[in-house]
Parts: structure tokens; C-alpha cells; sequence
């Protein structure tokens, strides 16, 4: 039974171009790269803040479950910025920053979104517009940040948050 819904969901996914590999998806809380699809599964390429893991998710998994294509979101994609932070003591500062620009960002993504889609009916509700995620190591700890922006604003806005995380680094200097 499971494998014919498997193969049901498959058919589902190709006739109606819910994506393609190479896409990102996003199922709840887990988000992953579409990395490759046959009748009965679909293998997302996933990280967990330890490192990159494959996630086997049942095609019968998409006939009856939310989930979303951040690749083909009405022309919005995820930002993602993995920034290194070498003195576990500057996290804390150089996050409020980024997390105060990210929110001021994330309301302004959101109304974007909300005004392109509200005639879609087949568009998703994206429910988190940023993330921030923390990897700890001994001596090169990461912020993981990642925000849903559309797509012709996304050099633009991971260049301002760069130069946030920047001027933050440099300002630590300064008092060493």
C-alpha cells in the first residue's frame, strides 16, 4: 500500500512541477536541497548546524502534506550566510545586530510576499522569514543565518548584512 502511494505521490509531484532537484524545499521545520527523486523517494540534502545529512522523505509524503518550494516562492528565495565568529565572546553582540536588521528586513519581505501572493491560491504560508542558528566550535564558532527575500533584493540585502557583521568584527578589534 505504501509503496503504490509513494508511486501516486511521484505522479503527483511530476504532473503538477511541484519542483525539481536542485530546488529547496521546506516541510515544517526541516529545509533541504532537492538532490535527487525517483518513483518512491525524494533525497533532500539537509543541514543540521553539525554538517550536511540526506533526508529520504516518501513521495506519498507530498500527496497530503504542507511544505513549501523556496525556489519557486513568486520569485523569493532563502538568503542563507554562514559567518564566522572567532572569539566565542562576540556572538552575542554581533547577533543583536544582525537579528535587529534581520527582523526590520523579514517584516519588510513579508508584506512583498503577502501582496504577491494574495490572488495565488496555490501559494504556501511561509511562516518564518528569518532564522539565526548558531554552530559552536572551539576556535571558529558560526552564526547561521537565513532569510526568505525576494530574489531581485537578495544581493543587495546579504551585502548590508555582511557589512553589519563587518563593521561589528572590526569594532571588537578596535577594543583589543
Amino acid at each position: 500500500k505504501d509503496l503504490i502511494m509513494s508511486f501516486v505521490g511521484s505522479l503527483f509531484i511530476t504532473s503538477n512541477k511541484l519542483f525539481s532537484l536542485g530546488d529547496t524545499i521546506q516541510i515544517n521545520d526541516i529545509q533541504g536541497k532537492v538532490i535527487d527523486k525517483n518513483l518512491f523517494f525524494t533525497k533532500l540534502s539537509i543541514s543540521d548546524g553539525l554538517g550536511k545529512k540526506d533526508l529520504f522523505v516518501p513521495n506519498k509524503f507530498f500527496i497530503d502534506t504542507n511544505f513549501v518550494n523556496l525556489s519557486n516562492s513568486n520569485g523569493f528565495k532563502t538568503l542563507k550566510l554562514e559567518l564566522v565568529v572567532s572569539n566565542i565572546n562576540n556572538i552575542k553582540k554581533i547577533t543583536e545586530k544582525l537579528e535587529e536588521k534581520s527582523k526590520i528586513i523579514a517584516e519588510i519581505q513579508e508584506k512583498k510576499y503577502k501582496e504577491l501572493v494574495k490572488d495565488d491560491i496555490f501559494s504556501e504560508k511561509i511562516m518564518k522569514f528569518y532564522e539565526i542558528k548558531f554552530h559552536f566550535e572551539f576556535e571558529n564558532s558560526k552564526i547561521i543565518l537565513s532569510l526568505f527575500v525576494y530574489e531581485k533584493q537578495k544581493d543587495e540585502i546579504e551585502k548590508e548584512l555582511i557589512n553589519i557583521y563587518l563593521e561589528e568584527l572590526n569594532q571588537w578589534r578596535e577594543y583589543m
